[in-house]
């Protein structure tokens, strides 16, 4: 049974990667979607957004989380496909680092 994920304010985005090195996660967070709701999507969904300076490409996911409690253990993360530094510039990106 696949279910849906509702995609709003608050969602961490990164970039995947498959293989971390050791003591690493796999999905390296660079900051928050702040953007307005993208309503409820299946994970693997992709979306875009235009900005000047290019597309942003991103897909959602689902990070299983073993450090929450047991009902909060499935994370919903956006992962980035294309990666524009200005995006957090932007009001619907703020960066984790500040």
């Amino acid at each position: 049974m696949v279910d849906y994920v509702h995609i709003s304010a608050g969602i961490r985005v990164g970039f995947w990667n498959p293989s971390p090195k050791w003591g690493n996660t796999p999905f390296d967070c660079v900051g928050i979607y702040t953007g307005p709701s993208l309503g409820d999507q299946l994970p693997g969904w992709r979306g875009e957004q235009e900005l000047i300076e290019g597309t942003v490409k991103f897909r959602v996911g689902v990070l299983f989380r073993s450090d929450l409690g047991r009902k909060q253990r499935l994370e919903t993360i956006l992962i980035l496909e294309s990666y524009i530094p200005e995006m957090f510039e932007y009001e619907d990106w703020d960066s984790a680092t500040g």
